[in-house]
């Protein structure tokens, strides 16, 4: 397979490195809070037909397997090859489609949210609700520092402003289809 072209990766990065460690973890003390999309199964007994829209299956499943009283678990031994996303807006979009079926899934499965029907509610929380938070926190953060805009408080306020400056200039470029290397790289221009 040819990575260069976005075909297929083996190797992980930081972040999946944090996941499966985290996995790992979530496996030994009860079940996992999700699955990984393009390698998992259930016991056919277990599974139950989804909705059509249903975005992120790969959690909806495996979290109405937990809440049927059963484990999911992580294997580490498991392995899968998985397409990865071309460039940084093609990475933004499937961000952007997995942190929307964070908020299905708390439609579909509002059961989850009830720590005497859910035995991971704690896992579920920092692992997926969590996420959700960050962006109401990160705004609270900044209007905080707003009102307190001396001592250190002011360098936190300008490390801020500068990062959204840049996210929103990033952003513009690629819309623009301008590259801008130190924001935005251009994955067309990278040397294999």
């Amino acid at each position: 397979m040819d990575e260069s072209r976005g075909e297929a990766k083996s190797d992980v990065g930081l972040y999946w490195r944090y996941e499966k460690a985290l996995r790992a973890m979530e496996s030994r003390i009860h079940s996992v809070a999700g699955a990984t999309g393009a390698i998992y199964a259930i016991r056919r007994e277990l599974y139950q037909e989804l909705p059509e829209e249903t975005l992120i299956d790969d959690v909806v499943i495996p979290m109405r397997v937990v809440l049927a009283g059963r484990r999911t678990i992580f294997d580490p031994e498991a392995k899968a090859y998985d397409t990865v996303a071309c460039c940084p807006l093609a990475e933004y979009g499937r961000k952007v489609r997995t942190l929307a079926g964070n908020y299905q899934l708390l439609t579909q499965l509002p059961q989850l949210l009830l720590p005497w029907r859910n035995p991971i509610f704690v896992q579920f929380l920092s692992h997926k609700v969590g996420r959700l938070l960050v962006p109401y926190a990160l705004m609270t953060l900044l209007i905080s520092n707003v009102f307190l805009l001396h001592g250190v408080y002011a360098l936190f306020f300008s490390l801020q402003s500068v990062w959204y400056i840049s996210a929103a200039a990033g952003y513009l470029f690629s819309k623009r289809g301008v590259s801008a290397p130190i924001l935005v790289p251009d994955e067309s221009r990278r040397v294999a």
